[in-house]
């Protein structure tokens, strides 16, 4: 928590000295897949800060909800976590109106699980299920296209990302954001 906190801090006070402020809230959706084959969706919101021309950093929240019947039909598997995420993306085209970023974070997860793993039994497999509930941190890693509307003020655009919330996890979708 001491370094989340001290992250926080430098963020914004990098911000406070920028030469080009540009901020942005940025909230959007997409398809989620979990291994071992749970699929669901995930909500995103995050808050970018613009420091310099390419660069962007920023600290944002996700929702993840999966769910499946990857090992047996008897027992529905799946992830619900929370991450809070701290990030910087670099612009690889930057123009007008349009953007394409890639970038790197890390994400801090607060998962709720269920998994159903096999027990041999005298005669039969049982599939019981087993719900934990925890927390985990690992890299995000995203790109993102990101077209600027008419007057500046507002942007869409389309995200492919990967980050840990309880085991890695791969989303697609796309976003709306403000510009201020």
């Amino acid at each position: 928590m001491k370094n989340l906190i001290t992250s926080l801090l430098l963020l914004f006070s990098a911000s406070a000295f920028s030469q080009h402020p540009l901020n942005s809230i940025q909230a959007g959706a997409g398809y989620t897949r979990d291994f071992p084959g749970l699929n669901g969706y995930t909500i995103r919101v995050q808050f970018a800060h613009q420091p310099m021309e390419r660069l962007q950093v920023g600290v944002g929240v996700q929702s993840v909800d999966a769910s499946g019947f990857p090992r047996t039909k008897s027992v529905k598997e799946f992830t619900r976590a929370r991450t809070l995420d701290l990030f910087a993306n670099y612009s690889l085209i930057s123009s007008e109106s349009h953007y394409v970023r890639v970038g790197a974070g890390y994400a801090f997860s607060y998962y709720n699980i269920r998994r159903a793993y096999p027990v041999v039994g005298p005669t039969e497999y049982q599939w019981p299920s087993q719900d934990v509930k925890g927390s985990t941190s690992g890299l995000i890693f995203s790109a993102e296209y990101e077209h600027i509307l008419p007057g500046e003020l507002f942007g869409i655009g389309g995200r492919i990302s990967s980050f840990k919330a309880f085991d890695h996890l791969f989303v697609i979708g796309v976003f709306g954001t403000i510009h201020f």
